[in-house]
């Protein structure tokens, strides 16, 4: 087991991010594993990890999802700032941009699956024992400005993500800017969440695009 488990890990890479984005006291302990493939773009904003025990492997890159898509290639971009408060796995595949004024936080036990982008350019929260399963998006920004051709009023290009804690994000789902959930949220499968939801409460169910209610009272089941 111990001889897989070295085979799979991607040590160049996980000295390096341990070394270049942590404070030496945390990157001795090597908090941060990299599995197979990774193209760091960036490395010149902040990690923070804001937790009071730090022990090695507890954010995982690349690790979750090789079984079903095989070993792909993460991406890795910051030049703002991220605080994990937490053990995290980010699935094989993913990317995690963070443009320089942007900032991300992910709680505790947090999981998100293979093939999820998240790109933030203002603000995305993500809470803890928050999951997420295959080809999902946290876009906090359209990437581009919108004008109103006859009122020549620009619409807002970026707006900051939330989800509460205990969410669970189905397969090929996409929370855009402005899109806010509750704690203990189910969101289906291929849905789209962009806009505040939170209104409606706890242990919601939502599905479609963009996604409506569809039933309350039920939660899932780590």
């Amino acid at each position: 087991m111990m001889i897989e488990v070295i085979r799979k890990c991607n040590i160049a890479a996980t000295l390096y991010i341990n070394i270049k984005a942590l404070p030496w006291r945390q990157a001795l302990k090597f908090p941060i594993v990299v599995y197979g493939g990774i193209q760091i773009e960036s490395l010149n904003g902040k990690i923070n990890i804001k937790s009071d025990r730090i022990r090695r492997g507890m954010i995982k890159i690349g690790a979750q999802g090789c079984d079903m898509f095989g070993k792909g290639k993460c991406v890795v971009s910051i030049d703002g700032e991220v605080e994990f408060y937490g053990c995290c796995s980010i699935g094989t595949n993913s990317s995690l941009i963070i443009r320089r004024n942007g900032h991300l936080k992910i709680g505790k036990m947090v999981f998100l699956g293979a093939n999820n982008l998240i790109l933030c350019e203002k603000a995305i929260t993500i809470g803890d024992e928050f999951m997420s399963s295959w080809c999902c998006q946290f876009i906090d920004s359209n990437t581009h400005e919108i004008i109103d051709i006859n009122t020549k009023i620009k619409s807002e290009a970026t707006k900051a993500i939330y989800i509460g804690k205990h969410c669970w994000l189905g397969n090929h789902s996409t929370v855009n800017k402005g899109g806010r959930l509750c704690d203990n949220t189910i969101v289906a499968s291929y849905s789209l969440i962009n806009k505040d939801y939170s209104h409606m409460g706890d242990f919601c169910v939502f599905a479609g695009i963009p996604a409506n209610l569809k039933s309350k009272g039920k939660a899932w089941i780590r």
